[in-house]
C-alpha cells in the first residue's frame, strides 16, 4: 500500500501542481510537503486529514490564489540617478590618508 506521502506526490504531479501550491492550500511550511512526500516525517492529524480532503477532491480546502491574483512589485532599492559616493578620510594635516592596510 502506498504510503500517505507518495500519495500526496503523486496527486501533485499528476494535477501539475508545484510543492509551494500544495503547501499553500494545506497551510502548512514546503519542507513539511518535502518530508512527507520523502516519507521522512508524518503529518499530524489536522494535516492528514486536510490532505485526505485534498487527496478526495474536496472544496473545504482553501485554493491557493492564481497567478492572474498575484502581483509582483519591484522594489527600487538603489537611485540609478546618482552615483554613490563613498567619503576619503582626511588626516589632521589635510590631505587625503592612505586607506591600505
Amino acid at each position: 500500500m502506498e504510503t500517505l506521502g507518495k500519495r500526496l506526490q503523486c496527486f501533485r504531479l499528476e494535477n501539475g501542481w508545484s510543492k509551494r501550491a500544495v503547501a499553500q492550500r494545506l497551510g502548512v511550511s514546503i519542507p513539511s510537503i518535502m518530508r512527507w512526500e520523502d516519507d521522512l516525517a508524518e503529518p499530524n492529524d489536522y494535516n492528514r486529514y486536510k490532505i485526505e480532503q485534498l487527496l478526495a477532491g474536496e472544496d473545504s480546502v482553501p485554493r491557493p490564489a492564481s497567478a492572474s491574483h498575484q502581483r509582483i512589485v519591484q522594489l527600487s532599492l538603489f537611485s540609478t540617478s546618482r552615483a554613490a559616493t563613498v567619503p576619503t578620510r582626511r588626516s589632521a594635516s589635510g590631505g587625503a590618508a592612505d586607506n591600505t592596510r
